[in-house]
Formats: C-alpha cells, structure tokens, sequence
C-alpha cells in the first residue's frame, strides 16, 4: 500500500477516491502492526478533505487510533463532532461506532460524567445499533466509577 502512494504515476494521476481509499487500508493496517501515530497521520490526511467521500470513516478511524494509543482525550477532541455536528450523525456504520468510542475516550480519561452523558446519546441516536451491548456495558461501568 505504501508502494502503490508512493508509485503514483504522473501521466495518469489516481482519483482522489482511489488514493483516499488506499490511505485507509493503509491506516487499518498500521494500526492493527500497533504503529499508531503512522495510522493517524494516513486518516488525517483523507479526513483533510470534509467534502470527500471518505472523510466520515477517516475521522472515526482517526480517533480509534488515538484511543487505541491511550490517547484518550486527543481521541474525544476528534471524535466529538459525531455527537455534536448534524451532518455527522447519521453515517451508516460509522456515526455509532464513533459515539461510542467517545463516550469510552470519556471514560478513559476518567471523565465519568462526560461519559456517562455521551453514552445517554448513543443511546437515545443509536439504540437498535450492533454496538448496543458495548454501549451498556460502558455505561454500566461508567455509572459504578461515579
């Protein structure tokens, strides 16, 4: 994946598309090898364009880097605009899952009543989710540590 970034041909550049789509295979990858901040720096560089198909999944994946890294509040500060901008709410397979990494980025930090709230609107957006489970289970252990 880094061969095919760095190999781009210059008589018949790759849609933006394309290149955004490796960058985030390439960013899965490097978080699964644990190199988070490499991880990071490939989804901030398709989560640069907010116009672009891709830019949803690649601030999700952004913050589940961060967190993954125990960076939990840097992983709040990106994945809050699931909870709090309109145009990000309703991404299929992506807003859910990026609530519910805020409210556990909360409860990294120990921020028990961020969290707590954050999981209160999962719930109220996301209920039916596949992540539902995971949800309770934070909040359950959320409202314990409180």
């Amino acid at each position: 994946l880094k061969d095919a970034l760095d190999a781009e041909p210059t008589d018949r550049p790759a849609a933006p598309e394309t290149l955004d789509r490796v960058r985030l295979l390439l960013g899965a990858c490097l978080a699964a090898e644990g190199k988070f901040a490499d991880a990071v720096a490939q989804f901030d560089a398709v989560a640069g364009n907010p116009k672009g198909p891709h830019y949803a999944a690649a601030v999700e994946r952004s913050g589940a880097a961060l967190f993954a890294a125990g960076e939990f509040q840097k992983a709040a500060d990106r994945l809050a605009p699931f909870r709090d901008k309109p145009e990000l709410r309703g991404v299929g397979g992506v807003s859910d899952r990026a609530v519910l990494r805020l409210a556990e980025s909360f409860a990294g930090a120990k921020n028990w009543d961020a969290a707590r709230q954050t999981y209160e609107v999962f719930f109220q957006r996301y209920g039916g989710s596949p992540h539902a489970a995971a949800a309770r289970y934070g909040l359950g252990w959320t409202l314990q540590n409180q």
